[in-house]
């Protein structure tokens, strides 16, 4: 569980790191923000808004999936250069997070 939590703060850190100089347009969430949402925007993210959280949460749960998918294996039967599609899936997450770096 540690080790998930410093790997999604990280994508909550990009996320409020670019939010902050102006880099990052949120989209329109696909949910009114939750409680918890609220909660965590207003703690640790100093004040950023609740619909950053949604859109870290939902950056770091796809980078969660591609790298258990390469880990596993599981990309090969459809992707021959498996590498390069996650290459380019972890950049497209990280142009979500920061679009103009």
């Amino acid at each position: 569980m540690e080790a998930n939590r410093r790997l999604s703060g990280a994508f909550f850190a990009l996320g409020v790191e670019a939010w902050r100089r102006g880099e990052l347009q949120l989209p329109t969430p696909s949910h009114p923000p939750t409680e918890q949402e609220r909660a965590l925007a207003a703690e640790s993210l100093e004040g950023a808004p609740a619909e950053l959280v949604s859109l870290c949460l939902s950056s770091w749960a796809h980078f969660h999936g591609l790298v258990t998918l390469e880990v596993l294996d599981q990309l090969d039967w459809i992707y021959p250069d498996a590498e390069a599609f996650f290459l380019a899936e972890v950049d497209a997450i990280a142009d979500r997070l920061s679009p103009r770096l």
